[in-house]
């Protein structure tokens, strides 16, 4: 009798809190490449990362080039991404300008962007 206690607890718990972990919500990929692109282009325009945050919606990013004072002279998306549960994926190809170089460079980078709970913009780290 103490097994079966156990096992009707056992399914009763997993039923109620759930075995699988916690479930992702999807990216939606519409949000977030507008949310790229916004991004970019406020880096473009010389805007800093403090604006997105006061953004509605809020938009956190993370780029070393541009928190290290590189300016953003052009960009292309290189794909429309690719969705992996929570993230998109998007390849990016930038022109950086960094203080004190006499020509902008092309560099092809990844960002990784999520939209819940809030928008994310991170620039993948390989």
């Amino acid at each position: 009798m103490t097994m079966h206690r156990i096992l009707v607890f056992a399914t009763w718990f997993c039923g109620i809190v759930g075995c699988s972990g916690p479930v992702l919500k999807p990216v939606d990929p519409d949000l977030a490449r507008q949310s790229l692109v916004e991004t970019l282009d406020t880096w473009q325009q010389g805007g800093s990362i403090a604006e997105l945050r006061k953004h509605t919606p809020e938009i956190v990013v993370q780029d070393p080039a541009w928190s290290g004072g590189s300016s953003l002279v052009e960009y292309r998306l290189v794909d429309q991404g690719r969705v992996e549960d929570a993230n998109l994926f998007c390849e990016v190809e930038l022109m950086l300008s960094k203080p004190g170089d006499k020509a902008p460079a092309s560099k092809t980078v990844t960002y990784v962007i999520g939209t819940t709970p809030v928008i994310t913009v991170f620039r993948a780290i390989l």
